[in-house]
């Protein structure tokens, strides 16, 4: 065979037998699926990360906008016991009540004079003025209030009260029934007892000492919400 021959068949058309031209296709296919399959992983992929960063986000923005309404909630209620206690300082009570806080509670203690006129029940005008800004105080926490009532041991006189423990219960329910019925909180948040002589501060050794004893004192307790508001509503109504 010359070379000229060699060359034309060596460059010679072949026809591709009809199989192999059937099943040819399959393999771009088989590497363009396998693309596809690998570029929908890794777009899954990152979809679920940024799922996970979007509800830490999410969980953030919503604990710090929680944080914000109750650090206003709080720098709300400092404003009234700054106003509680400058009501009490202008009006030169600062020697009949005293203040105090902790996490768990407000305590209020609150001499007889300045609510009570010897061995009465009935509140005086200058004690409603004061509970009104106590209620105020109330109304902006959501906790149970304590009310106690306290003698000192000097007996009652003759009256109708027969004795100290009847004259601090009954003390301890004006201060509650002027709460509830005078300023609108709730009943239910309440609860009254008296004491009587026998939960002093002070000995009963001096006149000082046994006005400290007659008191009034209102606990308001720190705590979460007791009720929720579609069982406030119910109770209002």
């Amino acid at each position: 065979m010359s070379r000229r021959d060699f060359q034309r068949e060596l460059f010679k058309p072949h026809e591709i037998d009809s199989t192999e031209q059937s099943t040819f296709w399959l393999v771009p296919y088989g590497n363009m699926m396998t693309i596809l399959m690998i570029f929908f992983l890794v777009m899954y992929a990152f979809a679920t990360q940024n799922k996970i960063k979007i509800s830490r986000v999410t969980k953030d923005i919503k604990e710090s906008i929680t944080h914000s309404k109750m650090l206003k909630q709080d720098i709300a209620k400092l404003g009234l016991v700054g106003e509680l206690r400058k009501y009490i300082w202008d009006n030169k009570l600062n020697q009949f009540l005293e203040i105090s806080s902790n996490a768990r509670r407000i305590q209020i203690s609150m001499q007889s004079p300045v609510l009570f006129d010897p061995g009465s029940v009935a509140l005086k005008s200058q004690g409603k003025e004061v509970l009104k800004k106590i209620a105020e105080l109330i109304r902006s926490e959501t906790g149970e209030v304590r009310v106690s009532g306290h003698t000192d041991n000097t007996p009652v006189g003759a009256g109708p009260i027969e004795n100290n423990w009847e004259l601090s219960g009954k003390r301890a329910q004006s201060v509650v029934r002027y709460f509830t019925e005078e300023c609108d909180l709730l009943p239910i948040r309440f609860s009254l007892i008296g004491y009587g002589e026998y939960a002093p501060i002070a000995p009963n050794d001096t006149p000082q000492h046994r006005a400290l004893n007659r008191r009034i004192e209102v606990n308001i307790i720190k705590r979460k919400r007791l009720y929720r508001s579609a069982e406030l509503d119910d109770i209002r109504r």
